[in-house]
């Protein structure tokens, strides 16, 4: 029986509540206010304003936080019945979630997550009440102290999420009060625990309340009774095992503490990977060993610093630092930096103080606000490592719930650095250093405002005093001017430099050395910087001892650093040229370069330091040699760089005083570099490398293979910045000639300079092969060309705004290559920019072929013949055809071209209708006349010649009958409004034979006699409609002669379409029509040729057609080259048809053939097989022809059908004449052993197959070859394909794109580049081998015989 009592309710009850309030500062103790109810909660969330305002999921998290309080309500209440005397235990709880709550804004929403995820998680307690209000009882000693155990779990969890959000005061935390938490582990760890906690009291309460229903009805069932007893028995149990856990318990901890160490190992190194840090450390070392021995500890003596260290955080607004931030300024040089990395120094000394600094630079890549967040937060975790409440932060910022990048956003950067400057217990000091540098001052500063806001950090700034940020969030009575309160420092530097000096003999020794430094303090007037370049320069081996002494001497009056620089710059001109010539080219890139420099592209580009190209320049320490010629103003430094895993050597400015001297704008005074002058020779430097030094080739050393990027740049350091930049610098001269001081220097530049400039660009442009080479680096370095900007610099170049033009002008002819150049290089980016970013060295093959330009050289693999399509002659035809389609013959010889040219007046007035159906306006007889048809055939057998050319006028009532029944128009859209203007669509169909000799336009068929002699004989015939009731009614009512009404319409899906198609023969023609709601009428036309062309019906039915839309979803057909039989798919299902009989067996469905997309379907080359491409990818599926219905097969084999193909023997083992010509975009031959060779065209290029038999349960042996790569033209989604296969290896791969039949035919569109019919001719040698993702040659097998297709050594 259990002594659980009321006394121990209570007792559990104020232990959970005081050791939660215990966790708390004083302060945030005093905030948990007391909180009635849910409603209370709720309405008070959403009246913080710094959430409800600055939040952008706001009123979804409150939502959350609602439902987690509508689950604990019942649970109050089942308490209630209990502690009626005590709300306040509910009340507290309400109040520690609106502390916890309403304490970050940021995190708010993954509080509300976690709070809805635990809201699931608590036992339905709803239950629990309304049993004991129906059975009229109180909760038995049991089930309180379940509910007091949730409670308890529950101030857990609020201890430990307050924990996390919640500033301590210092006091150390009372850890007896966190029960089963004896190791380490991080917030989202433990709120698993508490999911299982929860779990448990779930699995509590379904057994008490199984137990008490037994108990209450024990009278009524014995069965009960004993029930009970055995759950009794059953909970002792439960008991035993609870006990043998416990003693288990010490042995799982020594393994958890293990586990520990991982898991928080794996932890840091997760919170490290999410911060990101830049390199920091390098500053401040570089600052620490320029640190002369007892200097720059001056600064920690004085007052204001000494006060400064005093000070608590005193802030009175939000926008200002509060006595916690002391502003030390200084003009440049005065040595604030090293100042900096000595209060790290000092300060790092402080026990209870935590220093973390950042120090920025004008040429860091790191030199922005976000990189010193990333920064100052690394410091920080690296000293908390033990921190489990900090570390737990960074997990929850980490969780699910976060923004879900790989890397922490600024805004969470700043959170996290404001929480952990509230959470550190140490005193915590910023030191940062360079904000006059940062590149974004004033948002770090902002920032910084915002992560010490309501903290005791302090904050210690150092930077010039022009940081204009600074000036308004720092009051003046915190600023420290540096001033010259660094002389006793540069005093006792001078008094050990000239000393070492004189021991070098340098300087004399019988002189004063107090006068010389007297006048070496009078020139320096407080600036380090000053006196380390004296001190530098004093040592320069060009002086003689007594020329220092007059130097030094002739100090008068206090200099400034450009005083310094000019001197050291007349220094540099009086040495050696070779150095001179060094100095000025390092100068130059420092000066204007577009981002910071390695020294290995430095060293590379002394190859065109002037206008000869050098070989490779073999510097025994280039970095020395540098240093040396610059005489100081140049220092070596590390710079990060994506390309390489760690920072890499590089130069800059001795300081950034040394960059505005050369960039500023008294350029050219003393010799200096004008900024005009290093912006044009950088360019010339890099035109002459990418002309000179990288070879005129593939990249890669061959075609067909890309280069790899790694290579290229350790072979062609310069390669990168050279390709990217060379049109910058050059756009700096073109389009900024008034900045100041720009246009001046342009004008006063020597001549010669830019004669080269020109001569170099000339030589750039001239040589095709170095084109090549640009083009493709550019698509393997970056993505594409900068045709804009050499478009740009080539209008500057001849034109009246250029101050040089006449200096340009012998090279007038250039400059218009270049500005043709950049207009192909536009059109090539936008027909091959996906295909060069996918493999940049295809510039080098098919690319030039089908895209040409007069200034690139064009290939021998490949040549694209598009063969145009004249207009009739007519003066009053349209100015372009309204539809086009072509065929190639079996023999892949001939290309017929069948083109549409309405009259001038249906061209005007198709384009201004305003019906928005056919009507009388529309359907003038004017309209309709003077209509032609162009067929021309062209023979590709060598080079493309056209042998017939006929113009055939239409019939106009045709024409106009063809209107009437599909003639329709839309209007179109302008940014969301109706417009009036409408453009007018119409069905036009067409069709070619495969022998290219007969053609269909409507409904007429014409038939080429024999192409004997000159003279060509044109039979035509017409088919008619009366074969079918319901077809013969709708024709005739569509040519009644009588008019529309004017603007009676027509629904668009009640318009009469039709197709044909010929046989494989061209001797018979399949018809399929469609109207909406009624069923299609397919038939079958036999053409006769006697002495007049005849063509007669030989079969037709009926086809339920639903779903089938032409507009949305096409069909597709083929004839069996010898049986009368044809196959379609409409409708998605294959139909099959044998249309010389009249049964109902003669068509047939093939069952489970409905396909998610149209197919495309055709008989193998012999007749044996169905081959139908049924999937976007993989194997086509492949039907036996005598797997068909046995009906089916039983009628084909009565009766004749076409006329069998050419059984001429290829060269090619295993396939015929006929085999060897692949048509349609999916078809081809079926060897004897089921291999199928397939050919595809998809919007990249056109491959051919060759699958394996379904026997092969290697899928992946298929193999795949890439025949060419194709452009984004306009049109090529509806092309068709045919492919020529050689029959040896002297022939050519004749691939043909042929203009395929459109769905509609209108003017709406501009006319686009006449492409199609377009035929492309490539050496097999040239074919690739893409089924392994490596480009293999064909050539380079070993097999020289004819290749066999049977025995799979088929090389195409």
């Amino acid at each position: 029986m259990s002594t659980y009592s009321a006394t121990n309710d209570l007792k559990i009850f104020q232990e959970a509540r005081d050791s939660f309030l215990n966790s708390l500062s004083p302060n945030e103790r005093s905030l948990v206010s007391p909180c009635q109810d849910s409603e209370e909660l709720l309405k008070s969330l959403k009246s913080l304003d710094k959430i409800s305002k600055n939040h952008r999921g706001f009123q979804k998290a409150v939502g959350k936080v609602k439902r987690f309080c509508d689950r604990l309500e019942p649970y109050f209440e089942a308490i209630g019945w209990f502690v009626q005397s005590h709300a306040e235990f509910a009340a507290i709880a309400w109040g520690a979630i609106r502390l916890i709550a309403s304490n970050f804004s940021t995190f708010f929403d993954k509080l509300a997550n976690t709070l809805d995820r635990l809201g699931f998680e608590l036992p339905v307690y709803s239950s629990l009440t309304e049993f004991w209000r129906q059975e009229n009882i109180q909760p038995s000693s049991r089930i309180r102290e379940a509910l007091c155990k949730v409670y308890k779990d529950l101030f857990l969890f609020f201890q430990a999420t307050a924990r996390i959000f919640l500033r301590k005061d210092g006091n150390s935390r009372n850890t007896s009060l966190i029960v089963l938490d004896l190791f380490w582990k991080p917030y989202d760890a433990r709120f698993k625990d508490l999911e299982e906690s929860m779990n448990l009291h779930r699995e509590v309460l379904s057994a008490y309340l199984d137990l008490e229903t037994l108990k209450h009805g024990v009278q009524s069932n014995a069965a009960a009774s004993q029930a009970v007893e055995e759950a009794a028995e059953a909970r002792l149990k439960i008991a035993e095992v609870q006990l043998t856990l416990e003693q288990t318990r010490e042995t799982s901890k020594r393994t958890a503490e293990q586990v520990e160490r991982a898991y928080r190992d794996s932890v840091l190194d997760r919170i490290r990977r999410w911060i990101v840090a830049p390199g920091f450390v390098d500053a401040l070392e570089r600052a620490q060993d320029a640190r002369e021995d007892g200097t720059a500890t001056w600064l920690f003596d004085k007052p204001g610093f000494q006060s400064w260290m005093k000070v608590q955080n005193t802030r009175t607004a939000p926008s200002k630092f509060g006595v916690n931030a002391l502003w030390v300024q200084g003009n440049p040089g005065c040595g604030k930096t090293v100042l900096a990395a000595s209060a790290v120094d000092e300060m790092a000394n402080l026990s209870h103080t935590r220093v973390c600094y950042y120090f920025f630079h004008y040429q860091s890549s790191s030199n922005n606000a976000i990189s010193a967040y990333r920064a100052l937060l690394a410091q920080i975790i690296q000293r908390s490592l033990t921190d489990q409440t900090l570390l737990d932060h960074f997990v929850l910022s980490m969780s699910e719930h976060s923004t879900g990048q790989s890397v922490a956003s600024g805004d969470e950067l700043l959170d996290l650095l404001r929480f952990c400057l509230q959470h550190v217990k140490d005193d915590a000091v910023l030191i940062l250093d360079g904000i006059d540098e940062c590149d974004e001052a004033a948002r770090f500063v902002k920032g910084i405002l915002q992560a010490t806001e309501r903290t005791s950090a302090r904050i210690l700034i150092f930077s010039r005093p022009n940081v204009p940020a600074l000036n308004e969030s720092v009051s003046p009575a915190n600023f420290f001017h540096i001033g010259r309160s660094t002389s006793k420092d540069i005093q006792r530097f001078f008094s050990r430099k000239l000393k070492n000096l004189v021991d070098l003999e340098l300087l004399p020794r019988r002189l004063s050395q107090t006068t010389l430094i007297d006048r070496l303090m009078l020139g320096a007037d407080g600036m380090f910087l000053w006196a380390h370049l004296m001190v530098e320069y004093l040592n320069s081996s060009a002086l003689q001892p007594l020329t220092r002494i007059e130097i030094i001497m002739s100090i008068n009056l206090p200099e400034g650093l450009d005083d310094m620089y000019s001197r050291i710059w007349n220094l540099i001109y009086r040495g050696r040229k070779v150095e001179q010539n060094l100095a000025r080219w390092i100068i130059k890139w420092l000066s204007v370069a577009k981002r910071p420099m390695t020294s290995k592209e430095l060293q590379e580009s002394t190859q065109v330091i002037d206008q000869h190209v050098r070989s490779k320049q073999d510097f025994p320490n280039f970095n020395r040699a540098v240093i040396e010629a610059c005489a100081s103003l140049v220092e070596c430094s590390m710079v990060e760089d994506p390309r390489y895993d760690e920072p890499v050597p590089s130069f800059r400015f001795i300081h950034l005083s040394a960059q505005e001297y050369f960039t500023g704008t008294n350029e050219n005074a003393d010799g200096r570099i004008s900024i005009a002058e290093s912006h044009l020779e950088i360019a010339r430097g890099c035109l002459q490398y990418l002309t000179f030094c990288i070879p005129a080739q593939p990249l890669s050393g061959e075609t067909g293979r890309d280069a790899i990027l790694k290579d290229l740049e350790e072979a062609f350091p310069l390669y990168r910045y050279a390709l990217t930049y060379w049109l910058d610098h050059l756009l700096e001269l073109a389009l900024k000639p008034l900045h100041a001081g720009i246009s001046s220097a342009i004008t006063g530049s020597n001549e010669s300079a830019w004669q080269i400039l020109h001569r170099v660009f000339s030589d750039f442009m001239s040589q095709r092969r170095v084109q090549m080479a640009w083009i493709e680096a550019s698509y393997l370095f970056q993505e594409g060309v900068n045709f804009e900007a050499l478009g740009k610099w080539a209008r500057w170049a001849i034109s009246t705004e250029n101050p040089m033009r006449k200096i340009a002008e012998p090279y007038q002819q250039t400059y218009h290559d270049a500005l043709e150049h950049s207009e192909y290089l536009e059109e090539l980016h936008s027909v091959w920019g996906r295909q060069l970013k996918k493999s940049p060295v295809c510039i080098w093959e098919e690319v030039t072929a089908f895209t040409p330009s007069r200034l690139l050289p064009q290939t021998d693999t490949t040549r694209v013949d598009t063969l145009m399509a004249g207009s009739p002659t007519s003066q009053n035809v349209s100015s372009r055809h309204l539809c086009k389609i072509s065929e190639v013959d079996a023999s892949g010889t001939l290309v017929g071209v069948l083109s549409i040219w309405p009259s001038r007046l249906y061209e005007l007035g198709s384009q201004k209708t305003q019906h928005q159906h056919s009507g009388p306006d529309f359907e003038s007889r004017d309209r309709c006349t003077g209509w032609f048809a162009r067929y021309e055939i062209w023979s590709i057998a060598d080079d493309p010649s056209k042998i017939v050319n006929l113009d055939i006028p239409l019939d106009s009532s045709e024409v106009r009958l063809q209107m009437r029944q599909s003639g329709w128009s839309e209007k179109s859209l302008n940014r969301g409004y109706a417009n009036d203007s409408t453009e007018m669509k119409l069905q036009f169909p067409l069709s070619i034979s495969p022998d290219v000799r007969s053609f269909t336009i409507l409904r007429s068929v014409f038939m080429l006699d024999e192409m004997t002699g000159l003279d060509l004989e044109l039979r035509s015939a017409i088919i008619t409609m009366d074969f079918n009731q319901r077809l013969f009614t709708n024709w005739m009512n569509a040519s009644d002669n009588t008019s529309l009404d004017e603007g009676s319409t027509r629904d668009l899906l009640y318009e009469y379409l039709y197709w044909t198609y010929f046989s494989p023969d061209g001797r018979f023609l399949f018809f399929i029509d469609n109207e909406f709601a009624e069923p299609s009428v397919i038939a079958v036309f036999e053409i006769r040729k006697a002495d007049v062309l005849s063509i007669s019906l030989l079969s037709s039915q009926t086809i339920d057609v639903t779903g089938f839309n032409e507009r949305n979803s096409g069909f597709s057909v083929s004839f069996h080259p010898t049986k009368p039989l044809v196959t379609f798919v409409v409708a998605d299902t294959l139909h099959l048809w044998a249309f010389r009989h009249e049964t109902p067996a003669s068509l047939c469905r093939l069952q489970n053939t409905n396909f998610h997309f149209v197919p495309e379907i055709t008989f193998s080359n012999n007749g044996a097989h169905i081959v139908i491409k049924d999937t976007p990818s993989g194997p086509p599926t492949v039907l036996p022809f005598q797997s068909l219905p046995a009906e089916l097969l039983e009628i084909l084999s009565k009766g004749d059908g076409c006329s069998p193909a050419s059984n001429t023997k290829s060269l090619i083992a295993g396939l015929t004449d006929s085999d060897t010509m692949i048509r349609s975009s999916f078809a081809g031959a079926i060897t004897s052993n089921d291999r199928i060779i397939s050919a595809e065209r998809s919007i990249e290029n056109v491959t051919i197959t060759l699958w394996p038999p379904k026997s092969d349960p290697k899928p992946s042996s298929a193999k795949k070859f890439e025949l060419t790569k194709l452009p984004s033209w306009e049109g090529m989604d509806q092309s068709s394909l045919s492919i020529k296969l050689p029959r040896n290896k002297g022939e050519l791969v004749k691939i043909i794109l042929n203009k395929a039949a459109s769905r509609w035919s209108d003017f709406s569109k501009d006319p686009a580049q006449e492409r199609f019919p377009a035929v492309i001719s490539r050496h097999p040698s040239n074919i690739k081998d893409i089924s392994t993702n490596r480009k293999r040659r064909l050539q380079d097998r070993e097999e020289d015989s004819v290749p066999n297709i049977k025995e799979d050594r088929d090389d195409l």
